[in-house]
């Protein structure tokens, strides 16, 4: 989620009851063309409803969070402006700078600049260089960020509505679907190149759509199994990663690698194939484990 302060103070405006153009346009102090195009914005990004000039919020719990948010705090619009909500729904667990730079891609300056606002109202807190939601001073703003999560872990307008999303940012999707979607097969779709050719039930896809490496469709099957928890498809990956392991050295401090080396010395460990189911599958492969 990404608004800016005249969409913040929109918002405000339309949750503290002025909720026609003419007060909307007054409240904001754009012109009747710049509002008309915020309020067509919103009315596109689903945040409000028009009917007959008469705006209203949609009818979604963490909307409703948010304005209320707005209309009781007025220094919340400078700290949720533009990139100010996305930092802060990295948060509900502590992160260091590098963390947020990687997994929002915004710049170093862009992140610090909007943390240092926070730090001032006591909204983030910073403990052994890393930076985390002040859920004891704010908890209303913790409510709403953890139930913005869970909207944007289940809907995203660039994506049918029967997906499944395992990571987004504002320019990035990984997802799975059972219909054609627009975007790049990965993941356990495109394993062709590693040798290995699966029939799955859906297909998994990224988004924007371009060529990818190696790396990254081996990446992307890791953020899949973060929330799938499939035995074949870690056999699948784990298959994948001791055919390349040299090239993917940089993914030797994942779990499932750490856990595929020590399954690899003999180790049993719980929710994870044995040696032999490895070695069963990678035979079909022809690869030599």
């Amino acid at each position: 989620m990404n608004l800016s302060t005249t969409k913040l103070k929109t918002i405000q405006t339309i949750i503290r009851g002025k909720n026609s153009t003419k007060e909307i346009q007054l409240t904001i102090n754009k012109s009747k063309s710049q509002t008309y195009k915020i309020l067509n914005e919103l009315k596109k990004e689903k945040i409000i409803t028009i009917n007959k000039l008469t705006m209203q919020l949609e009818i979604k719990t963490h909307l409703i969070m948010l304005a209320k948010l707005l209309d009781k705090y007025e220094q919340l619009i400078q700290i949720f402006s533009t990139t100010g909500i996305e930092i802060l729904s990295k948060l509900t667990k502590a992160k260091t700078t590098q963390e947020l730079i990687n997994e929002t891609k915004f710049h170093k300056t862009t992140i610090l600049n909007k943390i240092n606002k926070n730090i001032q109202i006591n909204l983030i807190i910073k403990k052994k260089k890393k930076y985390s939601l002040n859920k004891l001073i704010w908890p209303e703003v913790f409510e709403f960020i953890e139930e913005l999560n869970k909207y944007e872990t289940e809907i995203d307008s660039r994506i049918p509505l029967d997906a499944t999303i395992y990571f987004k940012n504002s320019e990035e999707i990984l997802f799975s679907t059972t219909k054609k979607a627009t975007g790049e097969l990965s993941a356990f779709s495109n394993l062709e190149q590693f040798g290995i050719e699966l029939f799955n039930n859906k297909n998994y896809y990224y988004i924007p759509q371009k060529k990818l490496s190696k790396e990254e469709i081996f990446k992307h099957c890791l953020l899949i199994l973060k929330k799938e928890n499939s035995i074949q498809n870690k056999i699948i990956t784990i298959i994948v990663y001791l055919k390349f392991k040299e090239q993917f050295k940089q993914f030797k401090e994942e779990t499932l690698v750490k856990f595929a080396c020590e399954i690899l010395k003999g180790k049993k460990i719980t929710n994870y194939p044995s040696l032999e189911e490895i070695k069963e599958r990678a035979k079909v492969y022809n690869i030599q484990i």
